[in-house]
């Protein structure tokens, strides 16, 4: 009882919020669904729950900005975690994509560096294949990487990042 009603005040506030945003210009909102439930959006049928909610009676749009490495790992749906599955059903109600490399344990923020490409689950051809496949012009990718605050890794950030930004050029370059 009381999740139902904090999540009908939260859509209150999301919506005053659109209102505001409105008369700044802003074309749309967006929200990223996590992976637990006092989240939101931790399971892809919660995810569509949450997102009709918010675009009913709106005054500007909601959209979803993915992430690859969401999902609820206790859910019994095989798909709540795959990040495919997740793109294939929600892309066209998507403007964007947090991309980091993950694998089935969902234990990342990795970069796209040869070791972690390795062994993780993200394959930018089939990332880009469904987005391709989408109603979408234009479509944001955004890195999301975590590192820790230890060396040797935090002497190597800049070099790894620059790994991972050209690893998806390769990719991207169509």
């Amino acid at each position: 009882k009381q999740k139902k009603l904090r999540t009908k005040q939260c859509i209150n506030e999301w919506h005053k919020l659109a209102s505001y945003a409105s008369t700044k210009g802003i074309k749309y909102l967006t929200w990223e669904p996590m992976s637990i439930s006092r989240e939101y959006g931790e399971t892809i049928y919660r995810c569509k729950q949450i997102h009709k909610m918010l675009n009913y009676g709106s005054s500007l749009p909601f959209k979803l900005c993915l992430d690859v490495d969401h999902g609820d790992i206790e859910s019994k749906n095989p798909k709540d975690t795959n990040p495919y599955a997740w793109l294939n059903e929600l892309v066209n109600d998507s403007s964007e994509l947090h991309l980091k490399q993950s694998n089935k344990n969902k234990s990342g923020h990795w970069p796209f560096t040869k070791e972690f490409n390795n062994t993780g689950k993200i394959l930018p051809n089939k990332i880009l294949k469904i987005i391709k496949s989408s109603n979408h012009q234009t479509y944001k990718l955004f890195l999301e990487l975590s590192f820790k605050e230890r060396q040797p890794i935090d002497k190597n950030i800049i070099k790894t990042i620059k790994e991972s930004i050209n690893y998806w050029k390769l990719f991207l370059k169509d």
